[in-house]
């Protein structure tokens, strides 16, 4: 009778342990059922597939529309080399400002100082305005990607001879244009020579830098001689 009641109890025990142990679970699973079906019916309401590939279209540009945006066609075939074919093509006797043909503003690109230096003094001698041909130049995309440096370098000319001109042709009434042009390039002992005449003729270092540095067209073309020549001044010394 004892052991009969033992038995009884133990299976109430792990009959009630399996059941609340299931019971839970049972319940959780049904829980989950519901939030994927209910999570199941959104994504169908809503079709985010269709909104993904809608929007992907929407965002998608092609490069000929980025190009028509952004003019980059258009810039193209104002800079593209023939555009300056069909530029001195309309021009009268095929020359800028009437003066200055395509071949010889061509031939000065890496030439010899002595070269363009001819050429600006003859384009001087034809009345051309540096002004007038820097703006020419900028009007026109395809030139002034090509040619600014040329408009540039007339100018600069331009302005230095005009100073020497007012100068009476002479630095501190002392260096003549000539001259200092002859040393760029020149040799070791011709420099030195140059430099010995001027520290003869009582030119001082200080006063040729101050002078040069106080323009900035004497500037650019002239301060390597400024320095070359302190230089060579305290060397002597």
């Amino acid at each position: 009778m004892r052991a009969s009641y033992i038995i009884t109890v133990l299976i109430f025990v792990f009959t009630g342990d399996a059941s609340s142990t299931a019971i839970p679970s049972e319940t959780k699973i049904a829980k989950m059922t519901s939030v994927q079906g209910s999570s199941k019916r959104f994504l169908r309401s809503y079709d985010l597939n269709d909104l993904s590939r809608d929007n992907e279209e929407r965002t998608i540009i092609e490069p000929a529309e980025v190009d028509e945006i952004l003019g980059i066609n258009e810039a193209n075939r104002l800079m593209h080399p023939d555009r300056i074919d069909e530029i001195f093509g309309g021009l009268e006797d095929g020359k800028i400002l009437g003066k200055i043909d395509r071949t010889t503003i061509d031939s000065l690109y890496d030439s010899p100082r002595a070269d363009y230096k001819q050429v600006f003094a003859q384009w001087m001698g034809d009345g051309v305005s540096p002004t007038e041909l820097t703006n020419f130049i900028k009007s026109h995309a395809a030139l002034k990607q090509k040619y600014t440096w040329v408009a540039t370098m007339y100018e600069g000319f331009r302005c230095v001879d005009e100073i020497f001109a007012r100068l009476n042709g002479k630095i501190l009434g002392k260096i003549d244009k000539n001259t200092i042009d002859g040393l760029r390039g020149s040799s070791s002992n011709h420099r030195k020579k140059g430099f010995a005449q001027w520290k003869e003729d009582g030119v001082s270092p200080n006063a040729l830098t101050n002078f040069i540095e106080s323009n900035p067209a004497l500037k650019n073309a002239y301060s390597w001689a400024a320095t070359m020549y302190n230089g060579f001044m305290n060397r002597a010394q």
